[in-house]
């Protein structure tokens, strides 16, 4: 069936349907770009953390052995 022998409510419906899978669509996007932020920040603060550990463990290493 073309769209020029669809009946109006038809399209309507369609069209309908089409605006409400856009609107889930962009809450979709929405929110990964908020989980890329988040993991953005997470990893910084894993990394830093670790960083420190690794140092802090360096120096203990270095007291022990006099260095």
């Amino acid at each position: 069936m073309t769209e020029q022998s669809k009946p109006q409510n038809e399209i309507s419906e369609e069209l309908r349907l089409l605006r409400k899978i856009d609107q889930k669509v962009e809450a979709i996007d929405e929110q990964m770009a908020n989980m890329k932020k988040t993991a953005a920040v997470h990893g910084a603060v894993a990394g830093g953390i670790s960083g420190g550990i690794v140092a802090a463990g360096l120096s203990f290493a270095k007291i022990k052995l006099g260095l």
